[in-house]
């Protein structure tokens, strides 16, 4: 009962709270979209589907809400007011402190994670330079409070290079992760090689059985070195039965088969060994504390090596592949347990 009382009142908040709020992030991004046209029956079918199902101007143009009216599908996908109350229920906070730090995740993945990483605040410029300068490789710096892809930029190796770079990221009073660069290579990089780009696979745990849940393919934008929408990435959805991509989305256009940087074709492209992807994506959620029964894994493909980017306790969900695929019903099955 714990969970649906806090989405009802998460629920009536909404109607009678935000309105004026999320109305004008509605107003401002169909201004911007190219597939969704800024008409007053839009408008209120927005309106609609934000008081009826929570869903939030993001669902809506990322969800495809404009193109798929029937109220019954509508009620089957994971809106983001919906995923307030799945992580709410079935992630814990103690389970999660490990997901929202980035030392912390890397830590407890290290067999998983096919990178050295460490964070410059914890150890001296010399152990610090003696990490990465033997590779020659690039470095990844990401903020340890960041999200979204924000301030992350890479950086170039060499002892030098690792030098000054230790002293500006020691010397501005926050906090980083460094990752040595992690070079992809195959079709899901060839698709945008100026950014890693991994695959969003959200897996379910109810007891020792793990169950694939939903995926979609993520690809940066031209010149971006982050995969993600928020970052002008374009997302593609993926039939978990069989790793095939489908369409593409972003904020501002839908049903993307071409990736706009390369002009490679991504619509109808089968991963390779999906069951090896699904069985990887598995032992993670084995390996994450016992209070974290939803994850959004971001899984990095390169040729036949998989590898783990990241865990995000909170992920977002686009539209369903399938009407009979509920996701929202298996999550709540899921919670009436907890």
């Amino acid at each position: 009962m714990g969970w649906k009382l806090y989405y009802s009142k998460l629920r009536f908040k909404q109607v009678f709270g935000r309105k004026k709020w999320v109305m004008d992030q509605y107003d401002k991004m169909v201004k911007e979209s190219k597939s969704c046209k800024n008409t007053w029956y839009n408008r209120v079918d927005f309106l609609l589907s934000y008081m009826m199902f929570g869903a939030e101007p993001e669902d809506y143009f990322a969800g495809e809400y404009f193109e798929k009216r029937n109220p019954f599908y509508r009620n089957h996908c994971v809106t983001r007011t919906r995923l307030k109350a799945v992580m709410k229920c079935l992630n814990s906070p103690e389970a999660l402190k490990v997901f929202n730090s980035k030392e912390d995740f890397n830590t407890l993945f290290k067999d998983f994670i096919g990178r050295k990483w460490c964070c410059p605040h914890e150890i001296d410029e010399e152990a610090f330079v003696n990490q990465f300068a033997a590779s020659g490789k690039d470095v990844f710096v990401k903020p340890l409070d960041g999200f979204g892809g924000r301030g992350i930029f890479k950086a170039p190796g060499g002892e030098e290079n690792l030098r000054k770079l230790y002293k500006d990221l020691t010397s501005d009073g926050k906090k980083y992760i460094v990752e040595e660069y992690y070079q992809q290579k195959g079709f899901l990089h060839d698709v945008n090689p100026s950014s890693l780009n991994t695959l969003r696979f959200i897996s379910m745990r109810d007891g020792d059985k793990v169950t694939p849940l939903y995926s979609f393919f993520r690809a940066g934008g031209a010149g971006s070195i982050v995969d993600n929408l928020h970052s002008d990435g374009v997302s593609y959805i993926i039939d978990i039965t069989n790793g095939e991509l489908l369409k593409g989305v972003t904020w501002k256009e839908n049903n993307i088969q071409v990736h706009p940087s390369t002009g490679i074709k991504v619509t109808g492209y089968k991963i390779p060994n999906w069951d090896k992807v699904i069985e990887f994506a598995t032992k993670l959620h084995r390996n994450a504390p016992e209070g974290m029964h939803m994850v959004g894994w971001d899984i990095c493909i390169s040729d036949d090596e998989l590898t783990v980017i990241e865990g995000n306790g909170s992920p977002m969900f686009l539209s369903d592949v399938h009407y009979s695929d509920n996701n929202w019903k298996k999550l709540r099955s899921l919670m009436n347990k907890m």
